[in-house]
């Protein structure tokens, strides 16, 4: 069954971190905002370890990985 989203996979957390064109749409504007190079993964886990900046303070860190959580919910 094609996600909602896209209409073109599966909806699943693989998909959904790692082919989806509307996910990886907001993941890039997400890198744009903080200026961050990153190598998205596909495994959910990974994906939100990879929510970490070096050079930002344990706290800015945390948010930063709350927006995270914020936009999975959304999605």
């Amino acid at each position: 069954m094609l996600g909602p989203l896209c209409q073109e996979g599966e909806e699943t957390s693989k998909h959904l971190f790692g082919t989806c064109k509307v996910t990886q749409k907001v993941w890039d504007q997400c890198d744009r905002w903080v200026e961050n190079i990153i190598v998205r993964h596909e495994y959910t886990i990974i994906h939100f370890l990879s929510f970490f900046i070096i050079g930002l303070q344990q706290c800015a860190n945390n948010a930063w990985k709350g927006m995270w959580v914020a936009i999975v919910l959304k999605i």
